[in-house]
């Protein structure tokens, strides 16, 4: 949360916006959204150039961790480094 939170002041500096960013935890079905990025600002070529720049930045920067369940019934941690190590 720490890192979003910087993401977001970081993303607020460079362009004239205010940005908002969820991620959800917990359960979730195939499909579902699991981040929120919303920019609002006086243009919108700023408001999505900031959206995307958090949404990458997000995938780049903070370790989000997910449980996939399998229809076998197989489990098994899934992360950006694809191994699962140091998940908990």
């Amino acid at each position: 949360e720490a890192e979003c939170s910087r993401l977001v002041a970081e993303t607020e500096e460079r362009w004239p916006v205010k940005v908002a960013l969820e991620h959800r935890i917990g359960s979730l079905e195939v499909g579902e959204p699991a981040v929120a990025v919303v920019a609002a600002g006086a243009h919108r070529d700023e408001a999505f150039a900031a959206c995307r720049h958090v949404i990458e930045e997000l995938k780049r920067r903070v370790p989000i961790w997910k449980r996939e369940h399998f229809a076998d019934g197989g489990v098994d941690w899934v992360g950006s480094d694809s191994t699962g190590a140091g998940a908990a």
